[in-house]
């Protein structure tokens, strides 16, 4: 803590160092506090890490630390509306109500919900497992299954963790593949680095390449985009492997590494750049140089986000991201892909967890549930169980109304609950359904370290922060809550029992591996040397003897899918192929409520193309329908989209009436047309949310609209 000199006249003003908690980097930041009131934030030039870099929405975050539409206090939901409960009236109701539901039904009976924000908010992750594992509760569902399950299902049984990922070494790669993200936008997620954009340029600077694979064309500063067809990446990495192996051969340094090489050949047989080129719908010839470069490079990797995750074949595209890797001899070595391990322990995979038993079938659906995360887009087909039905929920940090494929099946779903607690820093949309909202602190009011990012480091660091300022309410952290419901259940709790406190278990995390909390509270900022590339693999892997695990019996049924669906990517109708769009005035719902954030005008973005051919210009309308629903919105046209293609921001629409201040924008929620639980990958349990086919109908054509004199 120092002192600004910059004060008010009888004010005391003090800075402070601490981290933003919205997205993977947790970008250093400066805050300014005067008289127990957050100021601003500006970033930590200082910082030994990320060195001044923070983005527009780090540096907003003081206005939604103050904006006046937060919940400072418990309510509940009676007959009449909203009314204002004490926290001992709230949790001693839902304490009974919670109790008598498990003494009749079981732990079956419950189950939870959590959102993005919990993978930034260190004491609310452990207290959250804490309460589950207390009550009993099995059914985790969280946005894991939206976001990002396929890379932990990948990870488990290839690499023995689901914590365990590679990321390009940006120093040293002679060519890098980025797939399915934007990094000036997304600042590349599942590898926390900072200046993403800046790092991607400097391999240009160098002599290297860098190559882009997205529908929509990403920067050309940095370099080309192959814009092919959504959904088909998976065809187009196939293509990459064939031409690797039939051309270039298996790097003898993937066979000292992994074993089932053979299970890869055979598949990528199946695929010649030639047939992967009519899924893709670019030339094979495009396919066969990109491959060609790769093998040769001195120094090759591959990053993928988003928009692979989300796609029809999610898993299977993020395992062939590791196979190529692999079989080029780049896995674990300079310039290519490294492992980071972090400041603690990854967790080991079961020890079937590759086996065909690990899928689980309910409702219909065929799943495995990586990292214990339940499908969310079949949560209304749980609440709904004629025989088990879910009847009690807890949300955290959570919007499922608007994040999960199929809106009204889960409005309907929510508000059949014998109990909803929704835990957050607003009344949202999904608050809105429940029958307590409690107040959670945000990221200012709460003491917190960066424990998620472990692992996914390109520099591997940790920082602690104190809270900065009390909460202006009644707002209490997650950690609380929760053991004060367990208390009122009768059942162990942190408030109770020293050693179940979220601190205690980080700390002892922290002190396997050579570190403590007193440490990091002491020194504020810890940072762990990069591993020598080649030292992790083999030998180095949680897997049962170390080595890289290319095929395992419960992949075959996800890499017969890429067959069953390839004529299905073929496609060549007139539907429209939507994706999701990022932009950098948005974070799912989260932002929702702030006037410099959180909206889009024109919430359907189209490329030139395409609004020549409709005779649509900037704010007209158009309806998007599927087999599950239509909307309704205004169409903005976007000149990097490539043809066929519609974009929309996830996340959109009626955000709650606890927030006022985003219904009046034009914004709306593409999930209510998403394909729901019948389209998740049986794989990784994750949604279809990018790659859907959807008929965009025009409601008033620009030019028809000219002609009638509007």
């Amino acid at each position: 803590m120092e002192r600004d000199p910059g004060g008010s006249p009888g004010g005391t003003r003090t800075t402070h160092r601490t981290f933003c908690r919205l997205c993977g980097p947790t970008c250093g930041l400066i805050a300014t506090v005067e008289d127990g009131r957050l100021l601003r934030v500006r970033p930590d030039r200082d910082h030994p890490v990320t060195a001044g870099f923070a983005c527009n929405k780090g540096l907003a975050t003081p206005t939604l630390h103050r904006d006046p539409d937060r919940l400072t206090h418990p309510i509940r939901r009676t007959p009449s509306g909203w009314q204002r409960v004490t926290w001992d009236q709230a949790i001693e109701e839902i304490g009974d109500r919670l109790g008598g539901i498990l003494e009749r039904h079981g732990p079956a009976a419950l189950a939870t919900y959590g959102g993005n924000p919990i993978a930034f908010n260190a004491k609310a992750a452990v207290a959250l497992g804490v309460f589950r594992k207390t009550v009993g509760c099995e059914l985790t569902f969280s946005s894991g299954t939206q976001d990002c399950s396929n890379k932990f299902a990948v990870s488990e049984v290839v690499y023995g963790s689901a914590q365990l990922h590679t990321l390009p070494d940006f120093d040293n790669a002679d060519h890098l593949v980025v797939i399915g993200t934007y990094p000036s936008v997304s600042k590349m997620s599942f590898v926390s680095t900072v200046h993403p954009v800046r790092r991607l340029m400097r391999i240009r600077d160098r002599g290297g390449k860098v190559t882009f694979v997205n529908p929509r064309r990403v920067d050309d500063r940095i370099g080309e985009t192959i814009q092919l067809r959504p959904g088909s990446d998976v065809y187009l990495l196939a293509g990459m492997l064939h031409r690797v192996i039939e051309r270039h051969g298996i790097s003898p340094r993937a066979y000292e590494q992994s074993d089932g090489l053979e299970h890869v050949a055979r598949f990528a047989a199946a695929w010649p750049p030639e047939r992967c080129a009519r899924a893709c719908d670019v030339p094979a010839e495009v396919i066969e140089q990109l491959a060609d470069e790769f093998a040769a490079a001195d120094g090759a990797t591959i990053h993928s986000s988003v928009g692979i995750n989300q796609g029809p074949q999610p898993s299977v595209a993020y395992w062939l991201q590791q196979m190529l890797v692999l079989v080029t001899g780049n896995l674990d070595r300079r310039g290519g892909a490294l492992f980071t391990p972090g400041l603690t322990s990854v967790s080991p995979a079961a020890p079937d967890v590759g086996e065909v038993t690990s899928y689980r079938e309910h409702h219909g659906a065929r799943f495995r549930t990586p990292m214990g995360m339940w499908p969310a887009a079949l949560l209304p087909q749980f609440i709904a169980d004629p025989e088990r039905p879910v009847r009690a929920m807890f949300v955290t940090a959570g919007n499922p109304v608007l994040t999960v494929p199929g809106e009204a099946a889960m409005r309907d779903a929510l508000s059949s609950l014998e109990l909803l607690v929704s835990v957050d820093l607003y009344r949202n949309a999904t608050g809105d359904l429940a029958d307590f909202v409690l107040p959670a602190t945000d990221m200012y009011e709460r003491p917190d370290l960066n424990f998620f990012g472990q692992n996914l480091q390109a520099q591997p660091w940790m920082q602690w922060t104190d809270a900065l300022v009390e909460p202006a309410g009644e707002q209490r952290n997650e950690e609380w809550i929760y053991s004060r419901i367990l208390q009122a259940l009768g059942r162990p709790n942190s408030l109770d029992v020293p050693a179940m406190t979220s601190l205690s278990v980080l700390d002892a995390q922290l002190v396997a591996n050579g570190y403590s909390l007193a440490r990091l509270r002491e020194d504020g900022v810890l940072i762990k040397p990069l591993a020598e590339p080649g030292t992790v693999v083999p030998g180095g892997l949680p897997t049962p003897n170390g080595r890289v695990r290319c095929t395992v019996p419960a992949l075959d049924e996800a890499l017969e899918r890429v067959e069953s669906l390839y004529d299905a990517t073929c496609r060549t109708g007139d539907d429209f192929l939507l994706i999701n769009r990022r932009t950098s005035r948005s974070l799912n719902s989260a932002l929702a409520n702030l006037e410099q954030m959180g909206g889009d005008e024109l919430p359907v973005r189209i490329g030139p193309e395409d609004a020549a051919r409709l005779g649509l210009t900037d704010g007209d309308e158009v309806r998007l329908s599927t087999d599950d629903g239509e909307i309704v919105a205004a169409v903005g046209i976007d000149d990097d989209l490539r043809a066929g293609v519609v974009a929309m921001t996830h996340g959109g629409g009626s955000v709650g009436e606890g927030r006022p201040v985003a219904p009046a924008r034009r914004s709306v929620n593409v999930n209510r047309i998403m394909p729901p639980g019948h389209a998740i990958e049986p794989f990784s349990g994750m949604a279809h949310l990018t790659g859907v086919p959807v008929t965009l109908t025009p409601i008033r054509p620009a030019a028809a609209g000219r002609a009638a004199g509007s």
